[in-house]
């Protein structure tokens, strides 16, 4: 569970880097101005991480324009639960989010997110096998077989876990 977590967080360093993603100092220094993220997020022309506007080969707007353009008008309804006063309305519309599209994630906590859901199934792939399936969830996971550096870094942490003693 250790490893599964360490990996997971790494996911977020990578694919939200400054060499994926445009750090934007306005947004750290008042990082809950919401007409102020709004407004940056549509002024990017790519996946608004957050933090800032993704560039357009980095590995979460790709992830986010092959697997959650279909469905994110759907999950930001969802999401905007959030910070309703009924959390309950908030985990049940996730749930049910997720028992909708099963087959798009590798697990329940993925739906929280686009940036969650790489992270997690970044570590699917470092953990698992390659996929022979063509599910979406699968789908997401041969997603990182493209990258050959990506590949490469999944052999480097599996070499360095397994050394472990």
């Amino acid at each position: 569970a250790l490893l599964f977590t360490l990996i997971h967080e790494y996911a977020h360093l990578l694919t939200l880097n400054d060499t994926q993603v445009i750090p934007d100092q306005e947004i750290v220094d008042d990082p809950t101005n919401v007409a102020m993220l709004n407004e940056k997020a549509a002024a990017c022309p790519n996946y608004f991480a957050g933090t800032g506007c993704s560039y357009p080969d980095s590995y979460i707007h790709v992830f986010y324009n092959r697997f959650w353009v279909d469905i994110n008008d759907e999950w930001e309804k969802i999401d905007a639960l959030q910070y309703g006063e009924d959390d309950m309305l908030y985990f049940d519309g996730l749930y049910s989010f997720y028992k909708t599209h099963q087959d798009q994630f590798v697990d329940d906590y993925s739906t929280t997110h686009p940036a969650e859901d790489i992270a997690e199934s970044f570590t699917y792939f470092v953990f698992t096998s390659r996929p022979t399936g063509d599910s979406i969830k699968e789908q997401k996971i041969a997603f990182f077989y493209e990258y050959p550096e990506l590949v490469q870094l999944r052999e480097n942490i599996l070499n360095g876990a397994c050394s472990l003693k």
